[in-house]
């Protein structure tokens, strides 16, 4: 920036003072970094919709795309997004396959599927994959929108009428002893996204007691994963599947 001739130069104080925030003024504040998106849909109209969707809210940005599901593993890999919006049936490779394969390859991508289907198998299957949510394509926008940001917060999402197991399944008998009411606590906010040390907060602990807890918790459900720890929970009422009530 050149100065106007004949203009005095600002000595460093009025320069200082020139550059000082005006009082009362409020400071800026940075927006968060949208939520990082790949879309997986063999239907290209499927995904254009899905991406005007997403990207007119403003916190969402897709950032990669596939239409096959033998090409989608690698697309997620290189795109590194935060949540997979990935449909079940796909040329090359299904989403059950693909799911598993982004548990493996890309294990800090969330996983939500978007499927014209709502059978009790497929939902299993896409959960045990290790997908955090299943949604119908005849959704609501809004309710695409909401789900894809549950799950990048560390929520499991269902779709309305949807259940996260088969009623069958729901039927058996918890294995193992069951949980005490702090125990119940803990899973039930373990099953609305919380970290342990929100847990923590959320129950007067300490985070190490909340990770006591879980060990216990573990070993009576026989859980690999904190997924894995919340649909044992839900297939056996002890907490509320989201978006439904349980027993308690």
């Amino acid at each position: 920036m050149s100065m106007v001739e004949g203009a005095p130069h600002p000595s460093g104080g009025d320069l200082a003072r020139s550059l000082s925030p005006v009082a009362g003024a409020r400071p800026v504040q940075e927006r968060p970094a949208p939520i990082r998106v790949v879309l997986v849909d063999d239907h290209s109209t499927t995904r254009e919709g899905t991406r005007h969707i997403l990207e007119r809210h403003g916190d969402c940005v897709v950032v990669g795309e596939a239409d096959r599901g033998d090409l989608a593993v690698d697309a997620v890999v290189a795109a590194n997004p935060d949540v997979v919006v990935l449909d079940i049936f796909l040329p090359g490779m299904s989403g059950v396959e693909v799911a598993s394969a982004i548990a493996r390859r890309c294990p800090a991508a969330r996983v939500l599927a978007l499927s014209a289907f709502g059978d009790p198998e497929y939902v299993e299957a896409m959960l045990a994959a290790g997908a955090a949510g299943y949604l119908l394509k005849t959704s609501r926008p809004e309710k695409l929108v909401d789900a894809v940001r549950a799950v990048h917060s560390g929520s499991l999402v269902f779709d309305v009428g949807i259940s996260p197991v088969p009623a069958s399944a729901r039927e058996t008998e918890p294995a193992g002893s069951p949980l005490t009411a702090r125990e119940v606590e803990v899973v039930t906010l373990l099953a609305e996204g919380l970290s342990n040390q929100q847990i923590a907060g959320r129950l007067g602990i300490s985070r190490r007691t909340v990770e006591g807890h879980l060990h216990h918790i573990f070993e009576k459900c026989g859980a690999a994963s904190r997924t894995e720890l919340v649909l044992f929970a839900m297939r056996n009422d002890l907490v509320a599947a989201p978006g439904g009530t349980g027993k308690r």
